[in-house]
Order: C-alpha cells, then structure tokens, then sequence
C-alpha cells in the first residue's frame, strides 16, 4: 500500500487454461503497521466479473483495489498492506508464470511497486519424445558402431535434458537442448560402439527441468542367426507323384544368443520358375537348431529345374517383425512327373 495515498490497486495475470482464478479473499492490515487506518475494498474482481472491474479485466485475471481510512502515518512510512488468497482450478496439459503488475492511484504515483514471477505454475506438460533411432539396430556382428539420434518436444516450450542408456553398462550419454523445445528439438547424433554379440535395449529419458519426463527405448540386436555350415538340405530330385506334390526341408541354425528367437526361412525362385515358398515362424534355442517344414509344389513346374535362394529372418517374438539376415543358401531342384 502507498503510505501517502494509502490505496492499491493490483492485477495478478495467469494463464487460465492452466490456472484459472474463481475466487479470492482478503484480510485486511495483515501488514499493517499502522493499525488506525481501515482499509476498505473498492475492486474485487475475477475473471473480468465482479465490483470495481475496469478494461485491462478479464480471463485469467483477478483485480483487487483498496482505500485506507484514517490517519497517515508520519514519515519514515511504516509498511502498510493487505495479505489477499486467490483460489485457482488447475488445467492439465498447460503451464502459467503468475504476472502482477500495478497502477497508478492518486495524482499519478504507483500504489505498488511493478513486479513480475517468471515460473511454471499449474499443470506441467509433459515432454513427448517424437523419433529415437538408432542405426544400424540389427543384424551387424561385433564390433559395431550405432548412431542414435532423437527429437523431442515440449508444449511449455522448455528446455530439455536427456540422457541415453545404451544398455551395455558402459557409460551414459547425457545433456540438454541448445533451445526451449515448443518446435522438436534434436538430440544427437550419439555414436556408441557395441563390443559383444547380445540383445540389449537402449533407453532415452527426457526431463523438461520441472518435473516432467518422458521415457522411450529401442532394441539392439548385435549379430544375427545364420545357417549353420550352411546347412539346408531338399530333394533334389523330385517326382509329384511319389511325393503328392510335396517338397520337404531341413534347416539348421545357429542362434548366438542367449534367449529364444524366432526364425523364418523364405525360398524365392527364379523369375521364370514363378516359384516361392516359406517356413512357418520357428522358436529356436541358443546354439544350433533343426528344424523341418513342407511346401506344395505345381504341376506346371513338372520338367523345369528350379533353382531359388534361401533367406533367413529372425526376431525376438513370433508375432514381431522379422529382421532379415545377411546371409542366404542358393540351391537347385528338379521337378518329375
């Protein structure tokens, strides 16, 4: 409160998607030192309704003005003022710095001295993070170099930390956005060098400084499954007949890892053969693996010599995508009546 004019008048602005005012109260010579001057409200208004509203009312706002009756304390001024609570709803998903800004009473001298909080107040939103790569992310035999690389936002527009656990227990990538992240901010690119053949899920964290964070992670798969010595055995020579129609596999593999995967074997032949076959999906163990699988042969192939190329995928589940091995086995058989 001004001690010459003993009156205020005080606006407090926030955000009212994230802190909307819907009541305050005040008491009256909480500070004041002068307890003969009365103070009287003269404005009491929210969100633009209320006694005493003026222009610079509205959503989001909360307008208080009071009078002191009585005596002015002599010089020095003791400090004189009001304590007031203002109630807000909270939104979720929005963020507000809580501004109070004054105005001029009397013969033009400021009831309040101008002052601002900068911070997040209400509902913190949290950071999204958009894209977390890492490449290559399979198929590739120790050592291997990967890169990851990520994007990440924030509705408050904040500024971000993150931090990059590459699954190895090996140290951790950490730091921050160079600018607030309302458009994507980059994280990357972060090279990491994998030494071992494993399975391992490298994980991001982002933290927005207030509390909020987000966290997404992708898998590594360092190596691949192949054909053990090149193992894939057919009928070379075979007749529909005595067969009803029926081409018969075996394959081998070599898992090197230490948990179940799940592989796939596909057959393409050649473009004038039209020919092209495949395993079901197949659990194998660590280490080698056999396993068998039939496939229906045509009629029209009766006299051609196939030949085709056998490709191997590979995942960690059998509903998953199936990662393509590098490796293939060529082959060639007969078909007789």
């Amino acid at each position: 409160m001004d001690p010459t004019f003993r009156v205020w008048d005080i606006h407090v602005k926030t955000n009212p998607f994230a802190l909307n005012p819907t009541n305050f109260t005040i008491i009256p010579n909480t500070l004041e030192a002068n307890a003969s001057i009365t103070e009287l409200e003269i404005s009491h208004c929210v969100n633009g309704r209320g006694i005493g509203c003026d222009k610079d009312d509205g959503p989001g706002v909360v307008h208080s003005a009071t009078f002191g009756l009585g005596a002015a304390p002599p010089p020095p001024f003791p400090i004189n003022g009001t304590l007031f609570t203002i109630s807000y709803v909270a939104g979720v998903g929005n963020s507000s710095a809580v501004h109070i800004f004054d105005d001029f009473l009397g013969n033009g001298v400021f009831a309040l001295a101008h002052s601002s909080l900068d911070g997040g107040y209400g509902i913190n939103s949290l950071p999204t993070v958009r894209m977390f790569t890492a490449v290559p992310s399979f198929g590739v035999a120790a050592p291997v170099n990967v890169t990851f690389s990520g994007t990440v936002t924030d509705a408050d527009n904040d500024s971000i930390r993150f931090t990059l656990d590459f699954g190895d227990a090996t140290t951790v990538a950490s730091g921050s956005t160079a600018s607030a992240c309302a458009v994507p901010c980059t994280i990357g690119p972060i090279l990491h060098t994998y030494n071992t053949t494993r399975l391992l899920a490298a994980k991001l964290v982002v933290n927005d400084f207030r509390g909020g964070s987000a966290m997404t992670s992708t898998t590594i798969i360092v190596g691949q499954i192949v054909f053990a010595q090149a193992k894939l055995s057919w009928i070379h020579h075979i007749s529909l007949a005595r067969t009803g129609g029926i081409q018969s596999w075996t394959a081998t593999v070599n898992n090197p890892f230490s948990t179940e995967m799940f592989v796939q074997i596909l057959i393409i032949g050649t473009p004038t053969t039209n020919y092209a076959a495949r395993s079901p999906v197949t659990k194998v163990s660590p280490g080698l693996s056999s396993f068998s699988w039939q496939t229906p042969l045509s009629s029209t192939l009766i006299g051609l010599r196939v030949c085709f190329i056998a490709s191997l995928e590979f995942g960690l589940a059998s509903g998953s995508v199936l990662l393509a091995s590098s490796e293939t086995h060529s082959g060639c058989f007969s078909v007789l009546p």
